[in-house]
């Protein structure tokens, strides 16, 4: 039988009843009730905190990009001037050595 027809033949079986929802059970879906809406208000203001943390990591996401770009050009730059040294530092050993120098 299922919960929907169980709670048909109650409610049929209690038609004389004016008051079917015991005053116990109305004071529980109240507590129940407000229980859920402070969750809800807690809820919300979570999401908007990680929303606007959100907001706040895309705004700036563009600078950082720029950042790291920068900062890896700079490491490129510092690799090609370490590696002209260490060819002029050859050069000036195989010249010392009297050593033909080729390409």
């Amino acid at each position: 039988m299922s919960r929907l027809q169980q709670t048909t033949e109650d409610d049929e079986t209690k038609k004389g009843d004016m008051n079917p929802v015991p005053q116990s059970r109305v004071e529980t879906l109240r507590t129940e009730n407000d229980i859920l809406s402070i969750k809800l208000r807690d809820f919300e203001r979570e999401l908007k905190r990680i929303t606007d943390e959100n907001y706040d990591l895309r705004k700036q996401l563009p600078q950082a990009r720029q950042i790291m770009q920068e900062a890896e050009e700079n490491k490129i730059i510092e690799v090609k001037i370490s590696l002209l040294n260490e060819v002029e530092r050859w050069k000036a050993v195989i010249s010392v050595l009297g050593l033909p120098f080729r390409v």
